[in-house]
């Protein structure tokens, strides 16, 4: 856990103590002060707050020999988040078109780690899904690993079923609003490769990290069972 409570001290008018009332940004600049800097995350923005106590003391006089009314300090609990810090802080956001996915299946597929289940779609959901995509309603993200050590190499954390769905799909496995993808025009493939499909690009994370990652968000879709997970490193070609 993160960010705990911290004791802080705040500066106001001796005449409204312990109303939370607070010396405004706008009050230092009349009195030809420049404002202290805002305490990081809080949600007003005539709170000022000090770590330590003298020196929050000192400012109140000064602030009390300008003004004909007197300012004290007093002790503020501070309270803030203590959640932990998201990992997709550490991933990038971008849209890609599907021309990006097919095209990296041409040049060698993504990587599934060691801990991806193999495929369970049915041909149903496979279907419905490609049909979304062409309808344009939300269809979620996918998340990769983008590995820069040696060559550029794509472990696809998130979004299997749906990648094996596109591929089954320009494989004629089965049609979508009656027509394969072979009996596609030019106007209509162009249209599909051309759909965006966002994704989540991690880098420099560990085994572990990614493990986390994975369970977090392949987990909830079709259940997860210990006959899911492959026990060897497989390619989604």
């Amino acid at each position: 856990m993160i960010n705990s409570n911290a004791l802080k001290y705040v500066i106001v008018e001796s005449s409204k103590r312990g109303s939370n009332r607070t010396y405004t940004g706008s009050a230092w600049e009349r009195c030809g002060l420049t404002p202290p800097t805002l305490t990081e995350g809080l949600d007003r923005n005539d709170l000022y707050l000090y770590d330590n106590r003298e020196v929050a003391e000192d400012l109140a006089m000064i602030l009390s020999s300008v003004n004909p009314i007197d300012f004290v300090v007093e002790e503020y609990q501070l309270q803030t988040k203590r959640f932990p810090t998201s990992i997709l802080q550490r991933c990038q956001s971008v849209t890609f078109s599907l021309q990006e996915g097919l095209a990296r299946r041409d040049t060698g597929g993504f990587v599934l780690p060691s801990f991806q289940r193999g495929e369970v779609w049915t041909i149903e959901q496979k279907i419905r899904f490609v049909e979304s995509l062409i309808l344009k309603l939300p269809v979620g993200s996918y998340c990769i690993h983008e590995d820069l050590s040696e060559e550029i190499k794509w472990e696809l954390l998130d979004g299997q079923q749906r990648w094996s769905a596109i591929f089954d799909y320009v494989d004629d496995k089965f049609p979508v609003f009656g027509l394969k993808y072979s009996e596609l025009n030019n106007v209509e493939i162009r249209y599909f490769k051309n759909l965006t499909f966002p994704v989540f690009i991690a880098t420099g994370f560990t085994e572990e990290e990614k493990y986390e990652l994975f369970t977090r968000l392949a987990y909830g879709g079709t259940p997860n069972s210990v006959n899911d997970t492959p026990t060897t490193r497989e390619r989604l070609v």
